[in-house]
């Protein structure tokens, strides 16, 4: 099983009466939306996954950086709807899209794209002098997955399968009453 990389530009720039802003740029990204579609990713197969590096650009001169541990970095929770506005609670995580690895500036998140789902999710921040254990001190990001659960299978197609069974069956009986 081979994961398919992704990067995401996350930048983060200072606002109006020091608050944060943030954007993000990169493949499948529109507006504060990644789409992950395996049937538009150059053939990917249902049992890939993607491999997201969200990429941390700081415009702010506040030292942002991704919270440790890895967990922290990023909360995730499936919503029914796009524009739910709630955040993930604090320590929420799925298998479904998961970190697996985080430094200053990247998390790496595995999402395994398998089931057709709305994913809400905050990476957070925190300034160079802030506590990673503290929540309230995080500055967080929270845009939307949309896990398409596309891909190529490679299961044999019923359909296909039983006009072949038909066309053959034809033949082998048309050829049976010529020889009879």
């Amino acid at each position: 099983m081979a994961d398919v990389p992704r990067n995401v530009n996350v930048v983060a720039e200072l606002g109006e009466k020091g608050s944060v802003s943030f954007s993000m740029t990169g493949a499948g990204v529109s507006g504060e939306k990644i789409e992950f579609d395996k049937n538009t990713t150059n053939g990917m197969k249902k049992s890939e996954h993607y491999l997201v590096a969200f990429t941390l650009d700081d415009n702010t001169g506040l030292g942002l950086r991704y919270v440790r541990p890895k967990d922290d970095a990023m909360w995730v929770k499936v919503v029914a709807d796009p524009d739910d506005p709630t955040c993930p609670a604090p320590h929420l995580n799925l298998p479904q899209f998961k970190a697996i690895n985080c430094t200053d500036t990247v998390l790496t998140v595995r999402n395994k794209d398998e089931i057709r789902e709305y994913l809400k999710f905050a990476l957070n921040f925190i300034r160079s002098n802030g506590n990673d254990k503290n929540p309230a001190e995080y500055v967080q990001y929270d845009p939307i997955g949309d896990n398409r659960n596309g891909g190529v299978t490679t299961r044999s197609n019923p359909v296909l399968l039983a006009v072949i069974v038909v066309v053959v069956i034809t033949a082998v009986a048309t050829k049976l009453l010529r020889l009879w």
